[in-house]
């Protein structure tokens, strides 16, 4: 198809890439592209989407994001629109051994830069609603029902704890915001233990300001929950405008994660 399509780029070596995401095959393209494809049609919006908003948005950012150079149709058996980005460089953080306190500044900065961008006249509605950025009240019956749903997998008097602190926290000033809903370490590039670039913008959705996803805690170090919870992180206007996280070990495994998904309205759930 890059044959067919882009002629420019014929003969440039196409090697697998690992990835944890479920939703699209990627291929490194030479050195400076990496080729998008889609396993399934659901993730087609998420392409979309980040062909979208991703430009705008990173224009504000101070990390790199990826930007779309070309989008390919269907072809030679392929069924769908594809894409062909910048490679970025850097490497996933490895869950549980996340590097300390400036990863989370800059993951700080970050999401400040984020809310900062001004939605226009963009709406948390259709593809940019996500069950992760709205109140949580108002997902307060999903998440026990999927908690109840998880008995004999998981500690279920420990998550109904777990959710009961979460819901004392109050929800942000009312004002919507860009968020990220899918801000776990496979979407995310470091180097030097410093943040280079956040992936995934297909989850990209408008909601509380306070919003963050719980994956990121979830699965980063002992060290790095420590440094979150630190008084001289708390206080800082970066921390106190992008989080609603309490102070707890959040026990929010993928299988409740599933559920959570499974229970939620359609087109509520974000692409990941």
């Amino acid at each position: 198809m890059i044959a067919d399509q882009f002629p420019t780029w014929i003969g440039l070596p196409l090697v697998p890439v690992a990835s944890p995401g479920t939703d699209n095959v990627m291929l490194r393209l030479g050195e400076t592209l990496i080729v998008r494809l889609p396993r399934i049609a659901s993730a087609l919006p998420s392409l979309a989407k980040e062909a979208r908003y991703a430009p705008m948005l990173g224009a504000h950012l101070p990390i790199a994001v990826p930007v779309p150079l070309a989008e390919g149709v269907a072809g030679r058996g392929y069924p769908w629109h594809w894409a062909i980005s910048r490679w970025l460089e850097g490497e996933n953080p490895l869950p549980g051994h996340t590097p300390g306190t400036v990863l989370v500044w800059d993951l700080a900065h970050f999401i400040l830069a984020l809310h900062s961008i001004d939605v226009g006249s963009e709406s948390a509605i259709g593809p940019l609603s996500s069950y992760r950025g709205g109140p949580l009240a108002e997902m307060d019956e999903p998440t026990r029902s999927a908690i109840a749903r998880c008995a004999g997998l998981l500690d279920v008097s420990l998550l109904t704890s777990a959710w009961d602190t979460a819901r004392q926290v109050p929800s942000g000033d009312g004002k919507p915001v860009w968020i990220h809903t899918d801000l776990q370490p496979g979407n995310i590039l470091i180097t030097d233990a410093r943040l280079r670039a956040v992936l995934a913008w297909g989850g990209l959705a408008i909601g509380d300001r306070r919003s963050i996803s719980l994956r990121l805690i979830r699965t980063t170090s002992a060290r790095t929950k420590r440094s979150l919870r630190s008084p001289n992180i708390r206080s800082t206007r970066s921390w106190q405008t992008c989080t609603r996280v309490p102070d707890i070990d959040w026990p929010w495994p993928e299988a409740l994660e599933l559920h959570l998904g499974r229970g939620c309205p359609d087109g509520a759930r974000p692409s990941g």
